[in-house]
Parts: structure tokens; sequence; C-alpha cells
């Protein structure tokens, strides 16, 4: 059975969530086999985004 959250008609566009890069916010999606099983790993991947992020200057964002 499919999950309902794989789809949903009232999401907004892919498109739309461009903007979000403009205003210096990231979206990082993980496969939820590797949230549930690679917890480890998924975390060191986060923390290694965070910390190359602060390392960035402000005009860089």
């Amino acid at each position: 059975m499919p999950s309902a959250h794989l789809f949903n008609p009232k999401s907004p566009p892919e498109g739309t969530r461009r903007p979000l890069a403009t205003l210096g916010i990231l979206v990082v999606r993980f496969a939820h086999r590797r949230l549930v099983h690679e917890t480890d790993e998924v975390r060191r991947e986060i923390l290694a985004i965070l910390a190359s992020r602060r390392q960035r200057s402000p005009t860089d964002r």
C-alpha cells in the first residue's frame, strides 16, 4: 500500500521551493530508510552540513 505522504495534490509545485535558497534556507532530504536504519550516518552528514554553512561568510548566504 503506497504511503499517502508521498504525493499530496495540495503540495506547492516543486519550483516554489527555490525561493528558500534565496533566503539562505537549505532543504535537506533523506530517505525514510536512511533515517530509520542509518541514523548515525545521517546525523554525521547533517552535522557536517551545518558546520560547513557556519564557516561560510554571511555575504555568501
